[in-house]
Formats: structure tokens, C-alpha cells, sequence
């Protein structure tokens, strides 16, 4: 009996330094990897939210105009240059002039409305919202009662900014 408590004891040895070395080595690489996918998700979540958010909003605008369109017709600033869009719509058939047009108005400088994940106002009103966005109403040439409705929304963390094209009847 006593020498299979000796084999027992002989055979029951602890960990070497090297095995807790490397055993701690694969340890942190798993957490570092771990908090990487953490940190990916949280800034995936953060974008789709804000995907989400600009969604939701566009679909909103487009309710608002499509339930008074006739109240949404803004008329357009004098500083854009009427007389040149005017020649270019003209010479494209009135497509490309109005897509300049627009891009004329609507520049990210000059979007009247600030948004962000909690709130939607004026640009004055809120400051430190990361987007802006504004949209356009225009006559759609050679279509009686149909309106072209362009929304630009920018972020902070985009890019570029997005547009959305639409159209309404009267």
C-alpha cells in the first residue's frame, strides 16, 4: 500500500514556469482579441443606429410633404444663379440644371436643420448635433402636379453626405 501512495505522490506534479508562461501568453492573446470584437461591435452598433436614426427621419419628412405638399413649396434663395441653371436645365433638358440647382442650394453649409441621435432642431438651437440636413422641393418639368423632393442629410462620421430623391404628386 505504501508504494502506491509513493507512485501517487511521484506522479502528481504542479506546472512548470514555462506551462504558466505560455498558458498566461494564450490568455492575453484571447483577451486582446476579445476586447477588440467588443470595441468592433460597439462602434458597428453606434453606426447602425445612426443608419437607423437617418431612416427614420427621412421616412418621416417624406409623410410630412407627401401629407401637404402644397404647404411644403418653399421658394428658392436669390443667391443661387438662377440665370445659369437656367441655360444648363435648358440645354439638358432640364435634368442636369436642376441637379446643380439643387446641389447649390442644399450645401452643407447652409442646411437649415441639426439631428442627432436624441434630438431634431434648428441648426441654431442645436450646436453640437454631430448632422445636419435640409431638403428641396422642385417642379418636375414635363410632369403636371409631380414635385422632385431631394433630402441631404450629413454626419459628423460620414464621409460624404446622403441624399435621397423622391417623388410626390400635388
Amino acid at each position: 500500500m505504501f508504494d502506491n501512495q509513493k507512485k501517487y505522490f511521484l506522479n502528481t506534479k504542479g506546472f512548470t514556469l514555462v506551462e504558466s508562461l505560455v498558458g498566461m501568453g494564450l490568455l492575453g492573446i484571447v483577451m486582446v482579441a476579445g476586447i477588440q470584437g467588443y470595441d468592433y461591435v460597439k462602434k458597428s452598433s453606434v453606426q447602425l443606429t445612426t443608419l437607423n436614426t437617418t431612416e427614420n427621419r427621412v421616412a418621416e419628412i417624406i409623410q410630412s410633404i407627401k401629407s401637404n405638399i402644397s404647404q411644403q413649396i418653399i421658394s428658392y434663395p436669390g443667391s443661387v444663379d438662377t440665370q445659369n441653371t437656367l441655360n444648363t436645365s435648358a440645354e439638358t433638358g432640364g435634368v442636369l440644371g436642376t441637379a446643380i440647382y439643387i446641389d447649390a442650394i442644399l450645401t452643407t453649409a447652409t442646411l437649415p436643420m441639426a439631428w442627432s441621435l436624441q434630438s431634431d432642431s434648428d441648426v441654431t438651437t442645436c450646436t453640437g448635433c454631430p448632422g445636419r440636413y435640409g431638403y428641396i422641393i422642385t417642379a418636375e418639368p414635363n410632369y403636371g402636379g409631380l414635385y422632385r423632393v431631394t433630402i441631404k442629410f450629413t454626419h459628423k462620421d460620414w464621409p460624404d453626405a446622403r441624399k435621397y430623391t423622391f417623388l410626390v404628386s400635388k
